[in-house]
């Protein structure tokens, strides 16, 4: 029986690095066939389920470009997540992105389903944002900086039997609000997460492939933290049970 367990984790392994080991391969023929920016981003974040329904959450990230050598832009995401069901979420929630040059305003709105079998999740994430860079209607109504995406992303994600890690592959879809609505870009990720004590920590890699005359495409490293609040207070309300339940035996005693 360990045996069988050991095969069936070891065909994984194998299935998974094939499937992240292509990806990479097909990424980097494209990469080294134009020219690319290479850029790094960090992403800690914070979590807290209220209830089985709802979730906050809020993240910061902090981007370089120009291949890692200049920064590029920050920014604070406040975001909201309802669960319809087990399979089917709703989410919705605002960023601020400040930079050298200029700063700007989105705010987004996306539903996603996820299908369970076995030790994968299928997912689809299709996501709705508006970017402005000021809120004033006079402005606005002179330039049009205004800058609207629908984003439909597909992935899959792999949960290695017996062990905190999971690997992911992924397409996302840019399409933009230009009368009419347009392809404008795709990216390719691959990434991998950790669970750890009180959260999970992960790294990801995309190539951004954009359609335009100028070939602006960029390879981007993603470092992210995030902490689970609830997870936290729920692990130290447990500990505290229990030191009392122990101090209260000790009494008795």
């Amino acid at each position: 029986m360990q045996k069988k367990v050991k095969i069936q984790f070891l065909t994984h392994q194998m299935m998974t690095k094939k499937a992240i080991t292509f990806l990479i391969f097909i990424i980097t023929i494209n990469v080294f066939s134009q020219n690319t920016d290479w850029q790094l981003r960090f992403s800690p974040s914070l979590s807290y389920k209220i209830n089985k329904k709802w979730e906050l959450d809020f993240g910061y990230r902090y981007s370089l470009y120009k291949d890692v050598s200049e920064f590029q832009s920050s920014n604070f995401q406040f975001s909201g997540k309802y669960n319809i069901t087990k399979k089917m979420s709703l989410e919705a929630g605002y960023r601020f992105t400040t930079s050298y040059e200029i700063d700007n305003h989105r705010f987004f709105g996306a539903f996603k389903y996820d299908y369970k079998l076995k030790d994968f999740t299928f997912s689809s994430r299709t996501q709705y944002q508006y970017t402005t860079d000021k809120f004033d209607s006079e402005y606005m109504s002179l330039v049009k900086d205004a800058r609207e995406y629908l984003r439909e992303k597909i992935s899959i994600d792999y949960n290695v039997p017996k062990c905190k890690a999971s690997f992911n592959i992924g397409a996302e879809v840019f399409l933009k609000f230009d009368n009419p609505l347009t392809y404008n870009r795709i990216r390719y990720i691959v990434g991998t997460d950790y669970k750890m004590k009180h959260g999970t920590f992960g790294l990801s890699l995309f190539y951004e492939d954009k359609y335009n005359e100028t070939k602006t495409d960029r390879f981007v490293l993603n470092t992210k933290y995030n902490l689970s609040l609830d997870e936290l207070i729920g692990k130290k309300k447990k500990k505290e049970k229990k030191d009392k339940k122990k101090n209260k035996k000790k009494e008795l005693d």
